[in-house]
């Protein structure tokens, strides 16, 4: 019986760690953010729920993961802002599923979801984000060659 060899990253945060050195997948992620703008936006002209529910596959434990979050709720509620269909004045929620190999160290990005979530608030103050409702996160740890989710569960995938 064959086993199968499973390579994750170095969790926490100290120096060896993926999320102090993860400084290639922002430059990638700036390289890919036309692409993921235009998907939005082209998926916003097609359907507008009240929840938008986004998968970001393979998010591991660095920074990003919840910069990429962030990233979509601004392009969304920008597609919103100049989206001609009045009938949806709903504030729109987010759920934003987080996906990585179990052994990936989701506790780093859960420590830091207080102050995305803070941050989040002052957004909303300061009208940055008035048409958005609550954003919820949740891990979903799992290899995305198996299925994760079921069937018409989702909106949008990403993933970098």
């Amino acid at each position: 019986m064959a086993t199968k060899q499973i390579i994750y990253m170095n969790g926490g945060v100290g120096e060896t760690s993926y999320a102090n050195n993860s400084s290639q997948q922002r430059r990638v992620l700036s390289e890919v953010m036309p692409l993921l703008e235009e998907s939005l936006k082209s998926l916003y002209c097609t359907i507008t729920p009240n929840c938008w529910k986004v998968g970001d596959l393979g998010c591991s434990s660095g920074p990003y993961a919840l910069l990429v979050v962030s990233e979509i709720m601004d392009i969304i509620g920008a597609a919103k802002s100049c989206s001609l269909n009045s009938d949806h004045e709903a504030p729109i929620s987010f759920q934003i599923f987080l996906n990585d190999l179990p052994e990936n160290d989701f506790n780093t990005i859960f420590n830091s979801l207080p102050s995305f979530y803070t941050k989040q608030l002052d957004n909303l103050k300061d009208n940055k984000r008035s048409k958005f409702g609550r954003c919820f996160i949740n891990g979903s740890p799992g290899s995305f060659y198996g299925r994760l989710f079921p069937d018409n569960s989702m909106h949008f995938f990403h993933s970098y």
